[in-house]
């Protein structure tokens, strides 16, 4: 069986700042972190995540300025309460990943046909 890959396994080719973010906005789709909830301070997320907290304060700037974090002066930073802008979100999320798998088999010169073919059959495993 493979090891699974952990959260603190990083792609080499990717800003980490991005992907904590994508993490952060997978936490949130999935309802680890709630509608109205607090998340982690920086420093304790940046321990969990090996990272330094000046890269969690950039991700939680990120993720204040797109929609997804509020912030509480000198309490820290909450998940939006705004249940419709947090499936808003999501679907933007989805729109966007599945663009770049659109984009990525066009390259292949797959038509719209084959790709509606293999999406179905993936779909029906």
């Amino acid at each position: 069986m493979k090891n699974k890959k952990t959260e603190k396994d990083f792609d080499l080719y990717l800003p980490i700042y991005i992907q904590i973010c994508e993490l952060i906005k997978m936490r949130i789709f999935r309802k680890e972190y709630l509608p109205g909830s607090f998340v982690p301070s920086t420093r304790r997320l940046a321990i969990e995540l090996c990272v330094t907290t000046n890269t969690l304060q950039i991700v939680y700037k990120r993720l204040v300025r797109d929609g997804y974090l509020i912030v509480i002066r000198g309490v820290g930073f909450k998940v939006t309460d705004d249940i419709r802008k947090i499936n808003k979100l999501q679907t933007k999320a989805i729109h966007y990943q599945l663009e770049k798998l659109d984009q990525y088999m066009k390259s292949l010169e797959f038509t719209n046909e084959e790709i509606c073919k293999i999406f179905n059959e993936y779909m029906k495993k």
